[in-house]
């Protein structure tokens, strides 16, 4: 699917996109591409669930996972240029739950959990999840459990980046402290209400006929495994070479809890190409917005700016940033070009497929040429 009026150049990447799913993405895809002067192109490919053969549309919601992380920094940000919360500030002072630590806690800014440079441990968050239609968990309960059982730390403050979901956790905290409610609240009143992404929540916000089904491609007794791994009533039934999911959410929403779909998703990434303005009004100082996406601490397989980071496999010279939000049954990625004024999202209801691929798929008539991965 393209938008009306679509140019050439779109209706070539929509063919792209539909080639490629059918050799080997996920079941569904849908993606957009955003220019600075808020154009947007939208493709979709594919099957929402397998065995309805529902097609894929803008509307169709998938969970952001990891991608939350942008939105999470980008409401730490804003509050940051209301001087309502200090970047280099001492973050234990609004989360005591920090003090079970051990090592330097003391010295922990918001700016190292943005940048991932805290030093606070990352533990697999496998049964961060839940069924749909069960209670959260209470967030602070949550991270005090959390903190708990990783007192310590991977490094003292600010020596490296090394990817943190628990210091995401730890920064939700402090914005809930900072903005005076509930980081849920904030989000979608500051962020998500102003940018109109009204299809995107902590919830499903759509009717279960929008919902993509995730899937994870398994062998024969990987389907006995995984229900053993995740809480019960996740894991659905085997549809040909794949399992399906019953819809499900993250526990930890500023690590990961986002579902929406892609037409909002290209709402926020207009945002930053905006350099803080989008929709008509401005949300995030421009300062701020260079700031997240200005790489300064590097890592072993990452450098880190306040948000937005890129692998070192991903360095292709043309200063992207980026962020994957993956985990079972969806994977997705958010690009950004903003030396070209372009960036591109895209989220697919399968564990793991060449996403990073796609994307350039999907850029290729307008970013750089096409080069299948090696082997291929």
């Amino acid at each position: 699917m393209t938008r009306p009026g679509s140019t050439s150049a779109a209706v070539g990447r929509q063919a792209l996109v539909e080639a490629a799913t059918a050799r080997r993405a996920p079941p569904g895809l849908a993606a957009a591409v955003v220019t600075a002067g808020g154009a947007m192109e939208f493709m979709t490919s594919g099957l929402a669930d397998i065995r309805t053969l529902r097609p894929v549309t803008v509307h169709t919601t998938f969970l952001w996972f990891s991608m939350t992380k942008i939105v999470t920094a980008t409401a730490a940000m804003m509050l940051a240029d209301r001087g309502a919360l200090d970047l280099d500030a001492p973050v234990i002072e609004h989360v005591p739950e920090l003090r079970v630590l051990r090592g330097p806690v003391s010295l922990i800014t918001a700016r190292h959990l943005l940048a991932h440079s805290s030093g606070l441990a990352n533990p697999p968050p496998v049964r961060w999840v839940r069924p749909a239609d069960a209670p959260p968990p209470d967030a602070r309960a949550f991270l005090a459990r959390l903190l708990r059982r990783h007192r310590r730390p991977r490094f003292r403050p600010g020596e490296t980046a090394a990817y943190s979901n628990l210091g995401y956790l730890v920064l939700g905290e402090l914005i809930a402290s900072c903005a005076g409610q509930s980081f849920c609240e904030f989000i979608q009143c500051e962020l998500l209400e102003p940018l109109g992404m009204s299809r995107t929540g902590f919830e499903h916000a759509q009717a279960p006929a929008d919902i993509a089904t995730g899937y994870w491609r398994l062998p024969p007794g990987g389907r006995t495994a995984v229900r053993m791994l995740l809480p019960p009533g996740i894991v659905g039934q085997r549809a040909g070479g794949l399992v399906d999911f019953r819809p499900f959410y993250v526990n930890g929403p500023p690590y990961g809890g986002l579902v929406g779909d892609v037409h909002d998703a290209a709402r926020f990434l207009s945002l930053h190409l905006g350099d803080g303005v989008a929709c008509g009004r401005r949300l995030l100082s421009a300062e701020s917005a260079v700031a997240m996406r200005t790489l300064t601490t590097k890592g072993s397989k990452l450098t880190t700016g306040l948000g937005w980071w890129r692998r070192h496999e991903a360095d292709d010279g043309s200063g992207l940033v980026e962020h994957l939000g993956g985990g079972g049954a969806y994977r997705n990625l958010m690009r950004l070009y903003p030396d070209s004024g372009r960036a591109v999202v895209m989220f697919g209801n399968l564990t793991s497929y060449p996403v990073e691929h796609l994307t350039a798929v999907v850029l290729a008539p307008g970013i750089r040429r096409l080069v299948p991965p090696a082997g291929e």
